[in-house]
Formats: structure tokens, C-alpha cells, sequence
């Protein structure tokens, strides 16, 4: 088995990836994902058994990286929710209670009442 370089296993994803949409699945080759990488066949077979092997970890990539993009959405709403529920009812507390306040003595003054309504 071949001595490990200083790449990494992504950067030869990036180049597996990268040959497999120049190249497409039919001659999709590892010979080619380590020529686009810049580093022997042995090399690739030292992160990877086979071409299914890399495909399969391209998938998962794919999939992982899809996955964490909505988890930080659906995070950023509820974030922004949050501090826009926190701000209103921070800054606009005294509004509320001022408004509040009106409705209530506009039950007993018909002149509030009439213009509120």
C-alpha cells in the first residue's frame, strides 16, 4: 500500500468530484481523480478501496454539507424570532401598556372609545 502525502482525503473529493462532472459516471476513473489531484493512483488507494468507495463518500459529502446548510437556517430563524420577540417586547413594552391602558379606559369614556374604534 502506498505511503500517505500531505494531501488530504477532501481535497482528493474536491478532485473526485471535479472529475466526475467533467469526465461523468461512465469514465469516472481513479486513475483520473489522482491525475486532477496531482498524486499517484496509490495514493488515492491509500484513502479509497474503490470507485464506489469514492463515490459513496461523495454522496455522503453532498449529503452532510446539504444537511448542516438547513440545520444553521432553520437555527438563523429561530434566532432572528427570538430577538425580534425579545426586542418588541423590550422596546415596545411602554406602548403596549400605554395602549392598553386607552382601550380599557375607553370602555368607560365614550369619547376614547369612538376615536380607538
Amino acid at each position: 500500500m502506498a505511503k500517505p502525502t500531505g494531501i488530504e482525503k477532501s481535497d482528493l473529493l474536491t478532485a473526485a468530484k471535479q472529475s466526475l462532472v467533467v469526465k461523468g459516471i461512465e469514465k469516472f476513473t481513479l486513475k483520473a481523480v489522482a491525475k486532477r489531484a496531482g498524486v499517484t493512483q496509490g495514493t488515492i488507494y491509500y484513502h479509497f478501496k474503490s470507485k464506489e468507495q469514492i463515490i459513496l463518500e461523495i454522496v455522503q459529502d453532498i449529503c452532510r454539507n446539504s444537511w448542516n446548510k438547513i440545520l444553521t437556517i432553520d437555527q438563523q430563524m429561530i434566532q432572528s424570532a427570538l430577538f425580534s420577540a425579545k426586542s418588541r417586547y423590550e422596546n415596545e413594552a411602554f406602548y403596549h401598556k400605554l395602549f392598553f391602558t386607552l382601550i380599557v379606559f375607553g370602555f368607560t369614556n365614550p369619547a376614547i372609545r369612538q376615536q380607538i374604534g
